[in-house]
């Protein structure tokens, strides 16, 4: 695999270039950082809501923010057009798209940086018990990269995208999926020292319980052995200045680690990019979820 970075200048009404170390805006040129760098593994989850909403201003104005950030890997939530998603990663050098295939009407994507990270195995998980995932089985890809060392480092992604709402029944569907993630992590952790992510739309925050006062994400929680939420302290933040919903606002885009990357956690940092400070369209044209990335270095 070949490892560079890459600097790609766009040009369009709004412009975007990445710098070093800075961000600023100007009357024609939008500056978005890079989520990390060279040694870094970059992974982030974004919901960009009924994609693409404004069709090929959608489709456009995604191609430049994910060139922009250039994060390693992109967990996509909530695509209705395969084809316009196709359209962007063919806009972006070096990266790749995995669809999944049984999702009913909005889809599951994992684009990816070939450069970077190379995908060995696809699954849909759980898809004879979709109906916890409101008919979304999660979306796992097996990657391995290579560290500064040359060495092979091995981890799993998988992009879920959760029931949304409030009622008794949708906190019910949620802590009934949570369940399987947390059998599936504490089985594939029995086989081996496994790195797993899992990113997406969770649709709920920590702390909301149906009439019998269960949460939806209880077991997951309540097994800090077997992982835990990198996103807890942006979740349950004084303030809502980072939050993944702004509309409402709530914390709702999680990532949850197994315990093989506590490590890297040690040294690992969590952002929610406010990609609404630099577009005043942004929900219009791009979505009402911002992204949330997770960015570590590999300790094989």
């Amino acid at each position: 695999m070949l490892f560079f970075a890459l600097f790609i200048f766009i040009s369009s009404c709004a412009k975007l270039i990445v710098p070093d170390d800075k961000e600023k805006e100007t009357d024609d040129v939008i500056i978005i950082p890079h989520l990390g760098g060279i040694e870094s593994l970059e992974i982030m989850t974004w919901n960009i809501e009924n994609f693409p909403k404004s069709g090929s201003r959608t489709i456009d104005r995604v191609a430049q923010v994910l060139d922009s950030i250039h994060a390693d890997i992109y967990c996509l939530q909530e695509i209705t057009d395969r084809n316009a998603l196709d359209q962007v990663v063919a806009q972006l050098d070096g990266y790749r798209v995995i669809h999944d295939e049984d999702s009913y009407m909005i889809h599951l994507a994992i684009v990816y940086n070939s450069e970077f990270v190379y995908p060995t195995d696809t699954t849909l998980l759980f898809d004879r018990d979709d109906y916890y995932f409101a008919s979304r089985p999660p979306l796992k890809v097996d990657f391995q990269s290579l560290t500064t060392d040359s060495i092979v480092y091995d981890f799993s992604v998988i992009n879920l995208h959760m029931k949304c709402c409030g009622e008794t029944s949708d906190i019910y569907r949620r802590h009934e999926a949570s369940q399987l993630l947390h059998d599936y992590v504490v089985d594939e952790i029995a086989r081996g020292d496994t790195n797993i992510l899992i990113l997406g739309d969770w649709n709920d925050d920590f702390t909301d319980p149906d009439s019998s006062g269960r949460t939806s994400f209880e077991s997951l929680l309540l097994d800090p052995d077997v992982g835990h939420y990198a996103t807890w302290n942006l979740a349950n933040s004084s303030s809502n200045y980072y939050d993944s919903y702004p509309g409402w606002p709530s914390f709702i885009d999680h990532i949850y680690i197994s315990n093989a990357l506590f490590n890297e956690e040690s040294n690992s940092q969590v952002k929610c990019l406010r990609l609404d400070d630099y577009f005043s369209d942004y929900d219009a044209i791009l979505s009402d979820h911002r992204p949330v990335g997770i960015i570590f270095e590999p300790i094989p």
